[in-house]
Order: C-alpha cells, then structure tokens, then sequence
C-alpha cells in the first residue's frame, strides 16, 4: 500500500467529511467572487467609464429600433424648438433623418453627446435620461440645403440646447447602481476568486471532486451572467412609457451587452471542461453519455425531493409556478434553457473525447484503480488528458477574445481620436503639425462672379480634400444689381476701410485694371447701408465672398468633421467689431481660439476636446481681444512674390540648376539695443527661404509657395509645376533646414493640383 495510502486510510473521517465541506463552501465562494469580479470588471470597463460607455454605445445605432424612436423624437424637438413652418415639414424631416443617422458625421456627434450627457443617463439626481444632438441639426441642414435650401434655412441650427428625451424613470434601473458600487472592487473580487479556488483544490482530500466543484461554480457563474445579460435588456425595455420605446430600450442593451453575452458562454465551457478533467481521470470505468449524465442529473434532484406530505403539496405548486412562468417569460427562459443543455452536451463530449485520449491497457488500469484515487498520480494517461484539457481551456480563451474583439477593437478605434486625420498629431503642438494651405481660398473657379482666381474647387471642395488653413482677405463691400459673370457685382468701399484701417495695399493687379476697378465705384450708384465685410483679393470688383458665406462653410465642415483644427488666416482691412459680428453671426464665435502666446503651444487634440478648434489669425489688427491673434506675431514667413517658377527651385530639385547648398541653419538675426532679436538685411541663404514677416521669436513658420506672374493671373499650369513633389518637397525641407523650423502652413495656389497635400501628409506622417 502507498503512503499516500495509509495517509487517506489513517485520516478520520469526520476530518475528510470536514475538508469536503469546507471545499464545497470554498467553491461557493469562488461562485461568488468570480462572477462579480467578471461583472464588475467589464461593467467599469464599458458602463461607468463615460467615454469607453460612449464609444461602445455608438453602436447601438446599428438597431432599425433605435434609430426609429431617435427619429422620432429629435423630429419632434426640432419641429417644437423651431418656427412655426416646420410642422408642415415633420414627415420631410422624419424621412431625412433615418440615413442621417447611419453617417459617420451624425454617429461621431451621437457619440460625443452621449460622452456629455453620461452622468445624466445614470442619473445620480432627476429621473430623464437627455442626450443633447444640437450639432446634429448642422448636419440635418446641410443634407437638405440641395433638395430642398428653404427648410434646411429653417432649421434651428444655432441651438444648443436640443434635448431628446430618451426615456422617464431611469433612476429605477438599480442594476447600474448596485455594479457602480462594485466598479472598483473588480480587482480585489478577482484575487479572491483566485484564493477560493486554490482552496476548493486543495482543501478536499479528493482533489479529483474538488477540481468538479470548481468546474461547476465555474460553469454556473458563466450561466448567471448569460442570465444577467438576458435578464437586463427585458428590465430596460419595462421602464418605456410605450411599445416603440421598450423595442429601442431592448434593442439597444442587447447590442451594447452583446459581449458580455458571449463571454458568459466561454466562461460556461471553461468550466465544462474542467468538469471533464476530473471526470476523465477518475479510473470509474464507466462510459459517460448524454443519457447517463442526464440519469445522474436526475438522480440528483431526487434527493432533495421532499418526503412530507406538505413538502411535496409545496413542491408540486412550485413546479405549477415554475411552468406559468416558463410560458410568460418564455423569450427569458428558453435561452437559459438552450444554455443548460449546451452545457451538458459539451461535457459528455469533452469526457469521451478525454477518455479516448487517455485510454490505456488493462494492465494499466488495474495499476491505476489499485493506485490512490484521492490523488492525481501523474502517469503517462493522465497526462495526456491533462494537457488536451489545457489545449482546450487555450482554445476556449482564445475564442473568447476573438469572439468579444468586435467591441473592443469598436472601442479601441473610436477611443484612438483622430485628430486632422492622423491619430499620431493628436498629442502634437501646433508648431509641429503642419496645414495645407489654401492662398486666397475664397478666389475660385467654381463661384460665380470671381474674374481672377488662384483656386479650383470651392471652400467646402477645399477642405473636403484636405484643406486646413484657408488664406484669405475681409473688405468692406456693397452690393449691386450689376450681374457680373454670373452673380452680383460688389464695390469695394475703400473709404470705409481707411478710416478703418489705414493700411498700404499689396496691390498685384495692372494699374489699368485698379483704375477699371475705380471707374465702377464711380459710376455705379450704389447704397451704403448696405455694406457688408465680404473676402476679396483688393477689390471686390473683381470677385466676393460673403464673409459669413465662408463662415458658415467652416463651421458645416467642423460640424460633420469634429476632429479638426482650422487655421483662419486673415488680411483684415475690416474692423474687430465688425469681424467679431461675422463670427457670431456664422455661429463660429465659440470655436475661436483663446490664442495666449505666453501659454504653452496647444495640442490639436486639446483644441478639438475644447471645441475651441478654429485658430483665426489676422494680419493687421490683432490682439486685445486674445481670439483676434495677430497673425505676423505668433508667424514668421518666406517671401511670397515669385514671378518665375524657376525663383521656386531649390537644391535637391531636379529641375534646380544653380550652385547652392543646404547644409544647416543661416544666421537671420541680430542682436537689437533691447535685448529683442530682428531681421538681418543680408540673408545668405536660399532666396526663396529668407525671413519676410514676422519675427525671430515667432514660434510658427509659413512657407508661400506660389507663382504670382507679373500683370496678369496665377494658372493652373504654374501650380501643377511648382506644387509637383520633386519641386515642392526640396523647397520645403531646405527652408526647415536654414529657417530651423517645422512649417505650420505650406500655402500653395490650387491645393488639389500636384503634390502638396501628399508632402503635408509626409511631414506629418510619424517618425
């Protein structure tokens, strides 16, 4: 006889009876601690974490239930918060809504609100739960403006308090408040559970039921988390006021569960196949089969059947209680149902398919019944089973993370904010980013009236291809009926803007087209009540943009894509006041950016959090007040008149034929009596990188890359020569190097002609 033998024959029996109790309740409390230890981990994870819980609650949006009530009720607020007219057009904006809201522009604004309004939801004070969708009308206006501009105009844009009420009475779901009270307990749960099921094993002198024990409380904490998460959702949907409502409350909390759903299943099998472990490697000798496990099942349960006649009166009305409820909450039972009989049948599999594995002579088994069966004696059988039941807990495990990775990688890819399309600038100054920019963006080919333009595609085209610092110029400027190529002709009120603004301009034209120019203020009468700030390029007579026109076309823009930064480059010949109005006016005033010089440079992704996420610079005013920065402060930058292309060319260039080197930095500044730094008059370096304006101190950096012919307009020809990559990408790279700066703006005329946008892209791309 073995020593571990005569230990087991030598143990009393009420001490074994003890340990096995004391193993039973060990695994009781692993049951416990596990489940709420899962629970409470993943209820942190994606519950009570607000921007986790609206990342992954996006998703819900993928319901036909839930976009239907949103649809409903944002139709509703918008009719109730609007003008009188837009209750005619309640089924115009019903049908618009439903494909609004499966873009990505409305599911980012969706997301966002929900981030917002996450304590209000699990409301600790009130009982309606709020999602605020106000930047949704921006995107609800701007998908109408084509089909029908009348009532896109209607729409209360300008709101920012559209509430959509989601639901009364959300206090009532006390599940939340009983997990967020578990939030930060998932760790110590977890290494309890740990600690439990160590001594479930070890405490019981028959470690092959102990490791049964664990497998069952195992297997049920996995059953009563699919229960939870079916439970749940059917709770959720009681606490709607109607039937549309309760379909959105369920199928919402199914969607957002969803994970939690399948991670309960795996968890179920894990524990089947320990269950399976401890069954295969007892020498019983018996097959196991459906039929057997079932018969044991019940054999089982016939134990506890009561013996009194009144306990068997109580038993039978509690079976009668058991089936009407089967039958009411039968969508609840029958997946609790289909989970138990999975359940057994995936152990049945696992013992037999363990058994084959594990299957030995005769002479072996003999060795093995006559051996200890109290201990695990690790022969060559029970080591095969031993490690295909590992193989499959590895498979098991595996499962589980590729089957739940749909939410985390949903997660994961909306918690990676993107900010100007890259992940990587979010954490990035704005000194070390650079912006496309667009020289007079307002001048284009596309919008009427325009005679002499430096781009293509309009301002939305513009920045829809990846546009983000537009370059343009504000002047005072009254309208006529005069039709000029298509739209309306505006005079250019030089006087108001030197009273204003008593600044030289850089005139570009022929003086016989300035003089044309002044001819028309002469001879068109014209009405100044009606002035207005309006971008040109010197004068409105050769083309105008209404100012709040162009506003408005950024702020449609940052609407529908959040995670920008804009820089709002401007030649002011208009007073503060008056920009300031524009601002306000176009709904724009609240992105501008505080610019504090004396601050650290912000990140975009601080910009973009703080929705302050237009950077206005103007050329001539500037600050007081801190949103009006002066451009020509915080920037230094190159020359800007370059007749040729070949003034454009620099070392590195094949297209470059002169002698220079770009070797390093080039002194550009001498020492002032005030300790302050300027300009050198004598720049040695390339022509084309030398200090214009601004300061040394300037902590950002603009490189002008245009062809200005002389007496006559930019083309598309010279762009597609100078913007090439070959031509751009050397220039760019040699200025940074003698300038000693990252450029911030790469201004070029006709953006999407060549190559710029991909060396933007390169020099933002990270290292």
């Amino acid at each position: 006889m073995t020593a571990a033998s005569n230990e087991r024959t030598t143990e009393p029996k009420h001490k074994r009876t003890a340990r096995h109790i004391g193993s039973l309740f060990c695994a009781f409390l692993f049951f416990l601690t596990f489940t709420l230890g899962i629970t409470s981990i993943w209820a942190r994870v994606t519950v009570f974490d607000s921007a986790r819980f609206a990342q992954r609650a996006e998703k819900i949006l993928d319901s036909d239930a839930v976009r239907t009530k949103l649809a409903d009720e944002l139709t509703d607020a918008i009719v109730n918060s609007g003008p009188s007219n837009l209750a005619s057009f309640r089924t115009v904006i019903r049908t618009t809504l439903d494909p609004i809201m499966q873009t990505p522009a409305f599911r980012s604004i969706f997301r966002r609100a929900l981030a917002t309004g996450h304590g209000y939801i699990f409301t600790k004070s009130g009982n309606t739960a709020v999602i605020n969708l106000s930047e949704g009308l921006g995107v609800l206006s701007g998908s109408l403006q084509a089909t029908n501009p009348d009532l896109a105009n209607s729409i209360p844009a300008g709101s920012s308090q559209l509430l959509v009420k989601i639901g009364d009475n959300t206090r009532g779901l006390g599940l939340w408040r009983i997990a967020e009270k578990l939030t930060y307990a998932g760790i110590g749960l977890s290494t309890a559970a740990a600690f439990f099921a160590l001594a479930t094993i070890f405490l019981d002198s028959d470690r092959r039921r102990s490791v049964f024990a664990l497998g069952v409380s195992g297997a049920f904490g996995g059953i009563v988390m699919f229960a939870i998460a079916t439970v749940v959702p059917i709770i959720a949907g009681s606490y709607a006021n109607d039937p549309d409502t309760q379909r959105a409350y369920v199928a919402a909390t199914q969607l957002f569960i969803s994970d939690f759903r399948l991670l309960s299943i795996w968890i179920v099998g894990a524990g089947v196949v320990l269950c399976a472990f401890s069954t295969a490697t007892t020498p019983h000798g018996s097959v196991v089969t459906v039929g057997s496990t079932i018969t044991r099942l019940r054999n089982s349960v016939e134990r506890f059947k009561p013996k009194t006649q009144r306990g068997r009166i109580a038993h039978a009305l509690l079976l009668m209680l058991g089936g009407l409820l089967v039958i009411i909450q039968r969508e609840t039972v029958i997946p609790l149902v289909v989970i138990l009989a999975g359940a057994v049948l995936a152990y049945v599999g696992s013992v037999q398919l363990l058994a084959i594995v594990g299957r030995h002579s005769e002479t072996t088994t003999r060795s093995l019944i006559a051996s200890d069966i109290t201990k695990f004696r690790f022969n060559s059988a029970v080591t095969r089973i031993a490690f295909v039941s590992l193989a499959l807990l590895v498979v098991i495990g595996a499962g589980a993370w590729l089957s739940t990775s749909g939410a985390r990688s949903k997660t994961a890819q909306n918690d990676q904010q993107k900010c100007n399309g890259s992940a990587s600038l979010c954490n990035k100054p704005l000194n070390e980013v650079a912006f496309l920019g667009a020289h007079n963006a307002m001048s284009t080919a596309a919008d009427p009236g325009w005679l002499f333009y430096e781009q293509s595609r309009s301002i939305p085209a513009q920045l829809n291809y990846g546009v983000r610092a537009l370059l343009v110029k504000t002047h005072y400027g009254i309208p006529t009926t005069v039709n000029v190529t298509g739209a309306n002709l505006v005079i250019t009120d030089s006087l108001a803007e030197l009273t204003v603004n008593p600044i030289d301009r850089d005139d570009q034209y022929s003086e016989a087209q300035q003089a044309k120019a002044k001819q028309l203020q002469a001879d068109i009468k014209v009405d100044p009540k009606l002035r207005d700030v309006y971008l040109c390029h010197v004068y409105c007579e050769y083309g105008a943009t209404k100012f709040t026109t162009a506003l408005s076309y950024i702020n449609q823009f940052l609407i529908t894509n959040p995670d920008n930064v804009i820089m709002l480059f401007v030649g002011d010949y208009v007073s503060k006041a008056d920009t300031e109005k524009a601002l306000r006016d176009a709904k724009v005033f609240d992105r501008v950016m505080d610019f504090d010089p004396s601050a650290r440079m912000p990140t975009l992704g601080q910009l973009i959090n703080s929705k302050r996420n237009i950077v206005l610079l103007s050329e001539f005013s500037g600050a007081p007040p801190s949103w009006n920065t002066r451009g020509y402060g915080v920037f230094q930058d190159t020359p800007y008149t370059f007749r040729k292309d070949s003034a454009l060319y620099a070392p590195g260039s094949p297209k470059y034929t002169g002698t220079a080197t770009v070797t390093g930095p080039v002194e550009a500044t001498v020492p002032a009596v005030d300790g302050t730094q300027t300009w050198t008059k004598d720049w040695a370096g390339l022509p084309s990188c030398a200090p214009n304006r601004g300061s040394p101190s300037s902590p950002l950096f603009q490189i002008n890359h245009w062809v200005t012919p002389a007496g006559s307009a930019p083309t598309v020809r010279q762009a597609k020569t100078v913007n090439a990559y070959d031509v751009l990408m050397p220039r760019v790279k040699d200025c940074m190097t003698q300038r000693g700066l990252f450029p911030t703006i790469i201004a070029v005329n006709f953006a999407e002609t060549g190559d710029a946008l991909r060396v933007v892209n390169q020099l933002n791309a990270p290292d």
